[in-house]
């Protein structure tokens, strides 16, 4: 399935165990700690706790995992091994787990699985793996939180709110469309108007130049160029509009704030694409969302944060959507 761009596959269902009644069955970890006299249980300490694992061997590599509940996606995170995540971590709540200077996180996590199942939720973990990316282990790390703060920029997860991490205030659906009433107040037809409004007041700014020159653009323009580069099917999710917005560009250098950015998305910039010059690589292996300008026919030529600002240019023909390259410094 695809989540804001990026492909999931299904890696296992948390199904706790169960008693001989059939309802899941309560794991009281605490009074096996031997340090209980020394240290207080924390907020999240008393559970209730359950016991589950994951087996299937796809789930035994890095990436970023989705929980779902019933296909509505309540959890995001990341791990060097979301197998073992799940199976030594959430799912076998510790007695150190529960008292201060513990893991509440897997606390919190385990009693949401808890709950979730004994309501009679169907409970699912997703992995976005990010195995084959080529780069050292602290470099994997590094793609994992961009990808994760993607997400969590896109979408309010319940659980992830529990643990109080920051999120978008609207809810997105696992097939990946993006999320509605991301334009604030505005009602459906106000906010495309005034969205198209501001697409046609970018695309007058692109025609005139970065430095307001009439013809800068016009100088690197080739018109008609339909079909001169190599272009892929259009990306689903919350980067579909950009792949429009660049697809049906006449210019052969494209110069977006991220200002106008959010105008052409319908939708804010994630704070990762601010913050972190990996998340605008020329990759759509490593980056599923670079697909919206890598299949449109345009590469990021050169990137200046503090400036919050981009530059699109063309791609050679011929050339393939998978190689990564570096963004250039302005």
């Amino acid at each position: 399935m695809e989540v804001c761009g990026y492909e999931f596959e299904t890696v296992g269902r948390l199904d706790p165990d169960r008693t001989d009644a059939g309802v899941v069955a309560v794991e009281t970890p605490q009074p096996e700690y031997e340090a209980s006299d020394e240290r207080a249980v924390h907020r999240a300490g008393w559970g209730p706790f359950c016991r589950f694992e994951v087996t299937d061997p796809r789930a035994s590599r890095p990436g970023v995992y989705l929980v779902t509940v019933d296909d509505e996606a309540v959890y995001v995170g990341e791990a060097a091994d979301v197998g073992d995540r799940f199976s030594e971590a959430y799912g076998d709540v510790s007695p150190a787990d529960c008292f201060e200077g513990g893991a509440e996180r897997v606390c919190r996590v385990n009693t949401n699985v808890f709950h979730a199942a004994r309501a009679g939720g169907d409970v699912h973990v997703h992995l976005h793996s990010t195995a084959d990316f080529e780069g050292s282990n602290e470099e994997n790390e590094a793609l994992r939180r961009i990808i994760r703060g993607d997400l969590l920029s896109a979408f309010d997860a319940a659980w992830n709110r529990d643990d109080g991490e920051s999120a978008a205030n609207a809810a997105v659906a696992v097939d990946g469309q993006r999320p509605s009433g991301r334009r604030g107040s505005l009602g459906d037809d106000a906010a495309e108007a005034t969205a198209n409004a501001a697409t046609e007041a970018i695309d007058a700014a692109s025609n005139r130049g970065a430095a307001g020159d009439p013809t800068a653009n016009d100088a690197a323009a080739e018109s008609n160029r339909e079909g001169a580069v190599r272009r892929g099917s259009p990306p689903s999710g919350k980067y579909g509009p950009l792949y429009d917005y660049l697809a049906g560009h006449e210019f052969d250098r494209v110069r977006l704030s991220f200002a106008e950015l959010e105008v052409v998305l319908g939708a804010p910039v994630p704070a990762s694409a601010r913050n972190w010059r990996q998340w605008w690589t020329n990759s759509e292996e490593s980056h599923p969302h670079a697909r919206s300008w890598l299949r449109a026919g345009y590469e990021v030529a050169s990137l200046s944060l503090p400036d919050e600002l981009v530059v699109f240019e063309r791609r050679p023909r011929g050339r393939g959507f998978g190689a990564t390259e570096t963004v250039g410094d302005d």
